[in-house]
């Protein structure tokens, strides 16, 4: 071989072997999941404005209270979104998510309060009821619209499964402990109920203020159901998981 050839192969060989400048990390977003409905009230519009405020990516993952204060114990998520008080919610996790998320290791950090609303099709002549009423519309007391001032169809419940901050909050508040009737309804994420009613003359369910209400009618009632809307994490929040709360805070005060 010719010495040009064997430096050209070594300058070659070389130039595989020789690293390129190392390209700045990736900044690894901050993790938040849970709540439908704080997504909905805070970050599906807002997400940008947080991430610029804080200086930080954030990943926002909507898939329910339970499910986001799962993820949190398993070290999934550095943010878990919730709808209802934490005490609430704590009873519906395993064994082991509750040990790791003793209150005395969490700190929940208050967003804001959004409404709990009650729904029906839009043709449903009922438009004002006593949240008594709603209980008992929910829990199977009533089973007709006709016995709260309807027409003669049966009442067709549509709620969330045990994962919902919604569902959390409509027990405690509305129902009194009770439980959704078992013949309800059920889907995955709060979101999705309004597009079940809308589809059932008789429907009824829970919805947040801020949903996709088309096709439906929110129900007057004799007293508004507050839902409480917050961020959870394990221990006291630091450094970048900090600036995030701080300007989700910031923005959830701003929309309101």
């Amino acid at each position: 071989m010719k010495p040009s050839s064997v430096l050209r192969n070594v300058l070659l060989f070389g130039a595989i072997l020789v690293p390129a400048p190392a390209a700045h990390a990736q900044t690894i977003p901050v993790r938040i999941s849970g709540s439908t409905t704080v997504f909905t009230n805070v970050y599906r519009d807002l997400k940008e404005a947080i991430s610029r405020d804080s200086g930080e990516a954030i990943d926002v993952i909507s898939n329910g209270s339970r499910q986001g204060l799962s993820d949190l114990a398993a070290g999934k998520s550095d943010i878990a979104m919730i709808s209802a008080p934490l005490e609430e919610l704590l009873p519906r996790l395993t064994e082991p998510e509750r040990k790791a998320l003793d209150p005395r290791k969490v700190t929940v950090s208050k967003l804001a309060e959004t409404r709990l609303v009650f729904i029906v099709h839009e043709s449903n002549p009922v438009k004002s009821l006593t949240i008594a009423q709603v209980s008992d519309l929910f829990t199977g007391v009533v089973t007709n619209w006709k016995d709260v001032g309807g027409p003669d169809l049966p009442v067709e419940i549509v709620s969330n499964q045990f994962s919902s901050g919604q569902r959390a909050v409509l027990e405690e508040k509305v129902t009194g402990g009770k439980n959704v009737v078992t013949t309800a309804k059920l889907v995955v994420n709060d979101p999705l109920i309004p597009g079940i009613v809308r589809q059932l003359k008789g429907g009824f369910g829970h919805s947040g203020a801020r949903n996709d209400l088309r096709g439906v009618a929110v129900v007057k009632t004799d007293r508004e159901i507050a839902q409480p809307m917050s961020l959870v994490t394990l221990g006291k929040p630091a450094g970048r998981v900090a600036r995030v709360i701080a300007a989700s805070q910031k923005a959830a005060a701003a929309a309101r």
